[in-house]
């Protein structure tokens, strides 16, 4: 009784927190950890219980590299791979089907200063379907965003301001359409 009593804990705490047994890069890398399986279990109103299967893969530096849905039978539903920098900067990430096949993927550009990004393409089949540009100030504060479509035409434009201990005070968008959206965030020291 009281083993079962321990295992419905757990199965209520993954269900209603799944991140509280969530590890850090820090924990995965100290202990070498090369996969993790995760197996998530949900039971609907009805009592119907359904459950998903994450097989998460990581390299010498224990960042992820890999992770599958897998399907009940063991099968790949679908499949993501993640390839880094050296200095451990996502690079470039790409979605596979369960035929193997690329679906989407992120390149990533960064600068040589900051290790921010100043440039990301969105691929669907092969395609740049959108891309969006950064822009930095000289203390690495991102100042300016830039989307674009795939054929090239500028969709959205962020602006970046920053009080002078570095803290971001203004973010203003402003769409294709000329509409504007402006967040200011005030800080007390």
């Amino acid at each position: 009784m009281k083993n079962t009593s321990v295992q419905l804990i757990i199965l209520l705490l993954l269900l209603y927190m799944p991140d509280l047994f969530a590890q850090s890069l820090g924990r995965i890398k100290s202990r070498n950890i090369k996969q993790v399986t995760v197996v998530e279990t949900k039971l609907d109103k009805k009592g119907k219980e359904t459950s998903k299967t994450v097989v998460k893969k990581y390299n010498r530096k224990g960042l992820l590299i890999e992770e599958a849905t897998l399907r009940s039978d063991g099968s790949t539903r679908k499949r993501v791979t993640y390839d880094y920098t050296k200095s451990g900067e996502l690079r470039v990430r790409k979605h596979f089907n369960s035929k193997n096949q690329i679906v989407r993927e992120k390149r990533i550009e960064y600068h040589l200063l900051f290790d921010e990004p100043i440039k990301m393409e969105y691929l669907k089949k092969g395609e740049v379907y959108k891309t969006r540009t950064f822009e930095y100030d000289f203390d690495g504060n991102r100042m300016r965003e830039i989307a674009y479509n795939k054929r090239g035409e500028q969709i959205r434009e962020r602006k970046y301001s920053y009080d002078a201990k570095g803290m971001l005070i203004s973010r203003k968008e402003i769409n294709k359409n000329g509409a504007v959206e402006e967040t200011d965030y005030r800080y007390v020291y």
